[in-house]
């Protein structure tokens, strides 16, 4: 099933459930298709987003990265043990944006039926973070803002505020368990 035709790279790629393929030429009978490298395609067509050189979408093996000629995934064991605990029914919803270097993916977790998660990865430090409780239904870069709407009809600007319409934010940070060298 296709579920996007997106023009990168000079090429027109077209992002089907399990794999992608890319149309290149010239002219047009000169025009030929290929299957990228890669088992990966995207949940949906909205969690593509191309940042610097590089697309990258959201699939069942996790954070993917196209880079003209294969669509693989990053590779991040914990991110991929994190989406695989996804319902791929639930993720009807999933988007993404791109502001600056960073790639944001929003996604339902749990038994939401609207997108209650982002992941925010850093395509310079190679870094995630995750943001639990943000209803992004969609995504937009508004002039290197990150715009959200939520199933609430309202819009947002995320990394703003207190609160969502009202109601405060609860805001924690969780950090692994970490060994300073106490002798117990």
């Amino acid at each position: 099933r296709i579920l996007a035709v997106r023009n990168y790279f000079s090429d027109v790629v077209v992002f089907k459930t399990n794999e992608v393929f890319r149309i290149y030429g010239t002219f047009p009978d000169e025009f030929a298709v290929s299957r990228v490298e890669g088992q990966s395609g995207p949940l949906t067509g909205a969690c593509i987003t191309p940042c610097g050189d590089r697309v990258y979408f959201l699939s069942r093996e996790g954070v993917c990265c196209y880079d003209g000629m294969r669509a693989t995934p990053l590779g991040d064991e914990k991110l991929k043990t994190l989406l695989a605990g996804l319902d791929a029914g639930r993720q009807t919803h999933c988007c993404a944006a791109t502001v600056g270097n960073k790639v944001y993916f929003a996604v339902a977790e749990g038994e939401s039926e609207h997108n209650n998660l982002l992941i925010e990865y850093d395509t310079r430090t190679k870094a995630y973070m995750l943001h639990r409780g943000i209803p992004a239904d969609c995504l937009l870069n508004d002039d290197g803002t990150l715009l959200f709407a939520g199933a609430d009809g309202f819009i947002y600007q995320f990394g703003k505020g207190s609160d969502r319409a009202g109601v405060p934010m609860d805001a924690y940070w969780t950090t692994p368990r970490l060994d300073l060298g106490a002798q117990y």
